[in-house]
């Protein structure tokens, strides 16, 4: 049965929705003409269609298919030209470089996400050691790249990289100083909303997942963090303090043992498990499904929290399959990136809007 108007103009939505996730204020160099290809050809293919549909059914509404066809047609091809063009004037170390530092653009909205706007006293020194970690890695394989790029903006990129290294460093450190500030009361406090946000990020980014599908760097980080709260509440400890104190001194206690056997269990889980690259890209689906139900309509009226949360597990699957890809060329790794740094801009823009309702 030919394809009525409605139908194409749907698969022309879903095509274009396509380009904008993929190629729409990314940076050029990182882009795939193949891929980009493809959705051209799929846009061509179609128009093919809804010619044929219209010899079967000409009083649909035909024209309004055939100029929404067109007129994206053309966004395509130009932005085809202008990516054509950055590959040209550039080598492939830097293209590599670009791809590199689009993963740590990616870190920079973890903090955003984390520690931007947040009393320091109450972060988790570990996930930002972790983001340290991240960058360092980066750096490395940026380095040998460095001297020899042939784009000036790739090289403010790369530098910048290593900039904001020593600014997380410098944050870690005013961050561990906050831990420590103010009486044996506020930091009880203190200590208190860290334990809470490590039990929620538990609950929601590790007892939600199946064990063969969790990163152990995760569970590792919560507990090394824990085991941090855990000593400092421990160091607390006053007659002067509420029994509110020693209930959350033994209540950490508790979770660090259940953590640790639960970390061994997973460790377990994974000793002769495959990469589940199949069941990791479906995890990765089902986050983006699921977003793209919930980001219509009123940003001011979002759920920030819910956001930030889909981020962070699509970050998890992100860094599981980084682990597992063969180069950086992974197109089924690049598409997860895309939809991650599509559901970061998302987060960014609830937050402003949100900012704006408050005023």
């Amino acid at each position: 049965m030919p394809a009525t108007a409605a139908d194409l103009l749907h698969r022309l939505d879903e095509l274009h929705l396509r380009f904008q996730l993929h190629f729409v204020d990314h940076v050029r160099l990182t882009r795939d003409l193949r891929r980009l290809d493809a959705l051209i050809a799929e846009s061509e293919a179609l128009a093919v269609e809804a010619d044929a549909a219209a010899q079967v059914a000409p009083e649909d509404d035909w024209q309004r298919v055939a100029l929404a066809q067109a007129r994206r047609l053309e966004t395509y091809v130009e932005a085809r030209g202008a990516i054509a063009q950055a590959h040209a004037v550039a080598g492939l170390r830097d293209r590599e470089a670009s791809l590199l530092t689009g993963r740590g653009r990616l870190v920079l909205h973890r903090y955003v996400r984390h520690f931007a706007g947040q009393q320091r006293r109450t972060r988790d020194p570990g996930r930002l050691q972790e983001m340290i970690d991240d960058l360092l890695a980066l750096w490395r394989q940026l380095e040998p790249l460095a001297t020899r790029l042939q784009v000036p903006s790739v090289a403010e990129e790369v530098s910048a990289v290593g900039q904001f290294i020593g600014f997380f460093m410098a944050e870690r450190d005013e961050l561990r100083t906050a831990w420590r500030a103010g009486d044996r009361a506020a930091q009880s406090a203190a200590q208190a909303e860290i334990l809470a946000t490590l039990e929620a990020d538990w609950q929601a980014l590790v007892l939600a997942t199946p064990r063969h599908l969790r990163r152990l760097g995760l569970l590792d980080r919560l507990i090394t963090t824990l085991d941090q709260s855990l000593e400092t509440l421990m160091a607390l400890r006053h007659a002067n303090l509420p029994d509110a104190h020693e209930a959350l001194v033994q209540r950490a206690a508790a979770r660090l043992v259940a953590w640790q056997d639960e970390r061994a269990a997973t460790a377990r889980a994974q000793l002769d498990a495959p990469p589940p690259l199949a069941e990791l890209h479906a995890q990765a689906q089902a986050l983006f499904q699921a977003w793209r139900q919930r980001v219509a309509g009123d940003k001011a009226k979002r759920d920030r929290a819910w956001l930030a949360l889909q981020c962070d597990r699509l970050e998890e699957v992100e860094r599981l399959l980084t682990a597992h890809a063969g180069g950086l060329e992974d197109a089924e790794l690049a598409w997860v990136r895309d939809i991650l740094v599509a559901m970061e801009r998302s987060f960014d823009a609830v937050v402003v809007a949100q900012e704006i309702s408050e005023l």
